[in-house]
């Protein structure tokens, strides 16, 4: 990018000079990412991203930080629009990108001559300049409801986020070095009403840990309760010898333990950083990113057996069977969120009239 791309804060024939007004302030340390002297410029009484000034300022050091990990030591400054078919059509703001990193944060800035009315993030911003942005990542700047200034919860709320948080420390103060499956029902039964209303209502960042940690635990659950059906599966494979010579038997085992695969493999894409170990080469993995709540991979190694074992057999014999002729007119597959939607084998081999 050449120099005269990029936007110059502040100058004056071509002469550097300090901030004049708040907004060349506030442009000038969001370039330098920081945020205590972002925070020392902005209002106090006003709101920004409809939140409070201290939300707004906790959420950049936030971001800042994450600029900081990737090797940036400030921020460029890109100067675009919202996409005019957009929420925020039309409005003026910067794309801020790492110096490093080319990680970018697009923000609307709203101003008048010399002041800052309002930051607000855009997920569709357009460059002035011909630079192209696409390959550069943009990271996320949202403000969750029970952040904004005008939050106003019932009673319930602040008593499930209490609730909440002791039930996920309750968690790590029982679990000792690993999480102990044989405790977690009763946990989960009592702190389901919890999870529940969070579900219907809206997740909050406030019960964002709770909620997190309550549904990954779960899932960690169902797939420890399908230990038993995994084994018995890779059991009766192996001791009937099955292979694609014995194509008759092979069908009715891949029939037979199908909906098993499909429930494994839902819960392996939920739960697949630890369904995969080798590839970070770590033994424990955190739950819930609760520090010291820790779970052992190998324990799902039969279940991670069961699907590599299907799938090495599944595949080849479905993309089989669905080439051959049929007996029947073709049904097409049912449509769903814009992609189709594969028959399951069973209702493959049914329709092609190949008994099982």
């Amino acid at each position: 990018m050449t120099l005269a791309a990029q936007l110059s804060l502040f100058t004056k024939d071509q002469i550097h000079h300090s901030p004049r007004n708040q907004k060349e302030a506030v442009l000038y340390y969001l370039s330098k990412m920081d945020f205590e002297m972002v925070s020392l410029v902005l209002d106090e009484e006003r709101t920004y991203s409809e939140a409070t000034k201290d939300v707004f300022i906790e959420k950049l050091k936030e971001v800042f930080s994450y600029f900081s990990s990737e090797g940036d030591t400030e921020l460029r400054l890109i100067p675009g629009r919202c996409d005019p078919c957009r929420c925020h059509r039309d409005h003026t703001g910067y794309s801020f990108v790492g110096n490093q990193s080319n990680y970018r944060l697009d923000l609307i800035v709203e101003k008048n001559a010399d002041e800052i009315i309002d930051i607000f993030y855009c997920s569709d911003f357009v460059l002035f300049t011909e630079e192209n942005l696409e390959s550069k990542e943009s990271l996320s700047f949202y403000f969750d409801f029970d952040e904004k200034a005008d939050f106003n919860p019932p009673a319930q709320f602040w008593i499930d986020v209490q609730l909440g948080d002791k039930a996920c420390e309750e968690l790590v103060q029982s679990a000792g070095e690993f999480i102990d499956f044989n405790s977690l029902e009763e946990w989960l039964n009592r702190y389901e009403p919890i999870y529940e209303r969070i579900e219907e209502f809206e997740v909050a960042a406030l019960q964002a840990r709770f909620h997190y940690c309550y549904s990954h635990v779960k899932n960690l659950q169902a797939f420890d309760e399908i230990k038993q059906e995994s084994m018995h599966a890779i059991s009766g494979f192996h001791s009937k010898g099955l292979c694609k010579k014995k194509w008759k038997l092979l069908l009715k085992w891949l029939v037979e333990y199908e909906d098993l695969y499909h429930k494994v493999n839902h819960l392996d894409i939920e739960l697949s950083c630890y369904l995969y170990p080798n590839l970070e080469n770590v033994k424990q993995h955190l739950v819930g990113g609760i520090k010291k709540l820790y779970y052992d991979p190998s324990q799902f190694d039969i279940q991670n057996s069961f699907l590599i074992l299907y799938n090495r057999y599944g595949g080849i014999i479905y993309r089989y069977y669905v080439n051959l002729p049929t007996k029947y007119p073709i049904v097409k597959a049912e449509m769903y969120a814009n992609s189709i939607v594969p028959k399951t084998l069973k209702s493959l081999l049914e329709e092609k009239g190949i008994d099982y």
